[in-house]
């Protein structure tokens, strides 16, 4: 009579076991490493951090607060100016090129330029907003539909808004199919045949 005894393990198993075990302790081993190179990364932006608190601490004590604040807000409206100046000089090329058009309606699909008043009725920095009509408030969009240059409303802020130009993009047209036309040797050939005189 046979009786049922387990047979052993394969090879192949115990050899997909250890590997396994190898694979996952290597894994330990790297998130290990991971976890450090993180924490030295965190550490090196903290330093720098403190680093640059101790220099402006450095330079609001030797040269005063008001001057320090001065220069903060004159290099923010530098910068609102130049990207204001950038917007500017690329929606220009854009309507020079013909890739977008001057239009009278705002619609959908126009891009807005305009200024926008504080509640004081002073011009807010830099003095130019230009803005796809689809990033406006939905609320916003609806005063606007169907207005043109030259509409105002009231921000949600307390402040104004005037439209001063709408542009629209024109459209892609894909460009005519070519004329067929004989291929360059059967034209040059024909070319050179000579004509029979009648």
């Amino acid at each position: 009579m046979a009786t049922n005894t387990p047979t052993p393990p394969k090879q192949g198993v115990r050899a997909a076991q250890r590997n396994a075990l190898e694979r996952i302790t290597a894994l330990e081993n790297d998130l290990s490493g991971i976890v450090q190179s993180i924490q030295g990364i965190l550490n090196n932006m903290e330093n720098r951090a403190n680093a640059m608190s101790e220099v402006i601490d450095g330079l609001v004590n030797t040269l005063g607060p008001d001057v320090v604040n001065a220069t903060i807000e004159r290099l923010r409206e530098e910068r609102l100016q130049a990207s204001a100046t950038a917007q500017k000089d690329a929606l220009a090329k854009s309507v020079e090129e013909g890739k977008t058009k001057v239009v009278d309606i705002i619609e959908d699909d126009v891009i807005l330029t305009g200024v926008e008043y504080g509640k004081d009725g002073q011009v807010l920095s830099p003095g130019y907003v230009q803005i796809p009509f689809g990033s406006i408030k939905p609320e916003f969009q609806e005063k606007l539909k169907g207005q043109t240059v030259g509409f105002t409303f009231d921000t949600d802020v307390g402040g104004k808004f005037e439209v001063t130009g709408v542009y629209q993009p024109v459209p892609v047209l894909e460009s005519d199919p070519p004329v067929e036309s004989d291929p360059p040797v059967e034209a040059a050939e024909a070319a050179a045949e000579p004509t029979k005189e009648a």
